[in-house]
């Protein structure tokens, strides 16, 4: 089987997360470790023949030309790999200089219909959509694509995600590198060599003529991410190891750390936990740790008091003043009004007469507009039209249309009548007004409005004065620890002031919030005249959540420093539900053997059902208890490189990428006994034979 590459980086864009400066020679070393046998240069939005010329004449391999296109999808833009035909280079080279200039930034994104424009050869070439995958194409966009062009294959982020949806999905599914040879990581050892990205697709293809390639593809049968049924691939060399939990072996110095970052790099942020060598022990200082139960609780906190932020959202929304002013105004005019003398002129009926209400018929025009629209957009649907005349009789939607054109015609004539006829009677109670020594009632106000305001606010300060009053929250069970929580109002305002997430003005009376004898009613009335972003994160400033993780033994004490490195390590690993891949480096620091070979071993067991772990370790307790599926072993070569050897717990070789052998007892022993003498000694004291 042939190894492939069609998502590869050679040029820094607005569109890269990092900069980076292309290195050929970094790219020409990956090319040779993982074998493969063609790659694509997809750059975003662009194609620069001399780099791609250049790349082309330094590899032994074929090199096709390409892009990784933003395109116009649900929610703003997703990815499209194209990648053309070497005999169309012309061709397309001559529809990435037009589309060039309609990509100004990053952002910006075409549809698919005007990529189809400036590439009258797409339908020959190779067209593959992110699938699973940051910025995918949504499944809308997907079948206009299909539609348009058709597509060959859809790119996953990853090994294991192709193994969680190629049963599911009718068309080839490719994992590709999208790396960018020469990017430095900002950890990096400036004496290590580069790092970058990987990710390989086989395909069942004798040749790699574009020809070919497009045939293979067509049936997801010549496609795979492994070389093996069995074997779980990882690292350029396609190092065959576990699909659950894998152990990292090796001396001091012998690429550990750097082989779980090479794993790493290969791996989108959402898809990987990293859990890094001393991590757990400097997370557990007290200060650390307390902090770092606060910003996780920040959720809690938004979902908890949700309900009571959108209440006071809608109040706020609400113009109080100007109901209020309105209400009181026309209450003066009607207390004039009643306290006037009776004249023959203020006794006419239409001197007391309203105006008409339009509240009713705003709301049917409205109505009526929405529902023509949607049967014009029917009428004159472009896409789906076939489908819509299965199930709509188009005759009817026309009548539809006419019949709600004529309705609305009716009603624009009908309230062009009523504000005539308000004209006029205003115009008489005007004239009869100069005649008569009583002022005329004044129109109506929006009494009712007002009321239901205040009944709001009413129950809206009730609720508030419920929030203030310090309450236990339900106990969290957490492994052998309960997290406890108590609601209560912020001390004072500069509680408040660093509580709040979001910048308050110089001026905001926040102290008035808690002054004492200050009201639940009152404070609304506060709220209400700070800045629109401090009202909206009002509960923010009035409340706060005090969390403890306590010894769930009855006891409810603190923990102690060692108790807290076992919480977050259990936490840590916990938190990789749903993750693809588990990368834990060196954990045992500060935990000693019964906790490690009863709690983690069975928390790593229960994680690996779903996602593959990667364990770095020394302690024997780890390495050996937890029964691992494969074994990696890390070995610093002479001239100063890593290599890599891996096999199962079983095997009693591991092997590296070149078929190079060593022992897996000699290994076990070295690493985790600290070596046969030590071990025969540790024997001997515990009265082994």
């Amino acid at each position: 089987m042939n190894k492939i590459d069609f998502h590869i980086h050679t040029v820094a864009t607005q569109s890269d997360s990092k900069n980076f400066e292309f290195d050929l020679k970094t790219l020409k070393s990956y090319v040779e470790s993982a074998h493969l046998s063609a790659i694509a240069i997809t750059n975003h939005n662009c194609f620069l023949r001399d780099n791609f010329d250049d790349i082309k004449a330094n590899l032994d391999i074929p090199v096709f030309p390409g892009v990784e296109l933003n395109v116009s999808t649900a929610g703003s833009f997703g990815h499209v790999l194209v990648i053309a035909n070497p005999d169309d280079l012309n061709e397309f080279a001559d529809g990435m200089d037009a589309l060039s200039s309609e990509y100004p930034d990053c952002n910006s994104h075409l549809s698919w219909s005007r990529i189809v424009e400036a590439f009258p050869k797409i339908r020959e070439w190779l067209v593959i959509p992110h699938f699973r995958k940051s910025k995918q194409i949504d499944s809308v966009t997907l079948k206009q694509i299909d539609s348009l062009t058709g597509f060959d294959a859809l790119e996953v982020a990853n090994a294991k995600k192709w193994l969680t949806e190629t049963d599911k999905i009718d068309k080839a599914l490719v994992v590709f590198s999208d790396c960018r040879p020469g990017l430095r990581m900002p950890d990096e050892d400036p004496e290590d060599e580069h790092r970058f990205a990987y990710g390989f697709t086989y395909l069942q293809c004798k040749e790699m003529s574009f020809s070919a390639i497009k045939r293979a593809l067509s049936n997801p049968t010549n496609v795979s991410v492994f070389e093996s049924e069995r074997d779980f691939e990882i690292l350029p060399e396609a190092l065959p190891v576990s699909k659950r939990i894998n152990v990292v072996l090796g001396k001091r110095s012998s690429g550990k750390t750097f082989t779980l970052k090479r794993i790493l790099d290969a791996y989108e942020d959402d898809d990987v936990l990293y859990i890094e060598q001393f991590e757990i022990t400097n997370k557990a200082k007290k200060s650390v740790f307390d902090e770092s139960v606060k910003k996780e609780d920040e959720a809690y906190f938004d979902s908890y008091f949700q309900p009571l932020q959108s209440a006071m959202d809608d109040y706020f929304q609400s113009d109080e003043e100007a109901h209020e002013d309105t209400v009181r105004a026309y209450c003066s005019a009607v207390i004039r009004f009643a306290e006037s003398p009776v004249d023959e002129y203020s006794n006419c009926p239409i001197y007391k007469a309203d105006e008409y209400s339009y509240e009713k018929d705003d709301a049917q025009e409205k109505n009526d507009a929405m529902l023509r629209r949607s049967a014009r957009v029917l009428i004159d649907g472009k896409n789906r039209v076939d489908i819509v005349k299965q199930y709509v009789d188009l005759d009817r939607l026309h009548s539809l249309d006419e019949r709600l054109r004529l309705l609305m015609k009716d009603a624009h004539v009908t309230r062009w009548q009523k504000k005539k006829c308000d004209e006029v009677v205003g115009k008489i109670k005007s004239e009869l007004g100069k005649q008569s020594a009583r002022k005329p009632l004044p129109s109506s106000a929006p009494i009712r409005d007002y009321f239901k305001l205040c009944y709001r606010k009413y129950r809206l300060s009730n609720l508030l004065e419920k929030f203030i009053q310090p309450v236990k929250l339900l106990d969290e069970p957490e492994y052998k620890y309960l997290k406890r929580r108590l609601r209560r109002m912020s001390s004072d305002s500069a509680e408040a002031r660093r509580s709040c997430r979001v910048k308050i003005p110089q001026g905001t009376a926040v102290a008035g919030l808690f002054k004492k004898g200050v009201t639940s009613r009152e404070k609304l009335s506060l709220l209400r005249g700070f800045d629109p972003i401090v009202r909206a994160n009002a509960c923010q400033l009035l409340f706060a959540i005090d969390t403890r993780i306590v010894v769930n033994d009855g006891s409810n004490s603190s923990l102690s420093g060692g108790q807290r490195a076992e919480y977050l390590l259990l936490h840590s690993i916990a938190s990789a539900s749903g993750k693809d891949v588990v990368l834990i480096d060196e954990p045992e620091s500060s935990f000693d053997n019964p906790f490690l070979n009863r709690d983690v071993i069975r928390l790593l067991n229960d994680i690996a059902k779903n996602s593959t772990v990667f364990l770095v370790t020394h302690n024997n307790t780890l390495g050996v208890s937890l029964q691992p599926d494969c074994i990696i072993y890390t070995k610093k070569a002479s001239d100063g490189s890593y290599r890599v050897y891996s096999g199962e717990l079983s095997s009693t070789k591991l092997i590296d990428a070149e078929g190079h052998e060593i022992s897996r007892e000699e290994i076990l022993l070295e690493t985790m006994e600290a070596g046969l003498d030590a071990y025969l000694n540790r024997r001997h004291h515990y009265g082994i034979a």
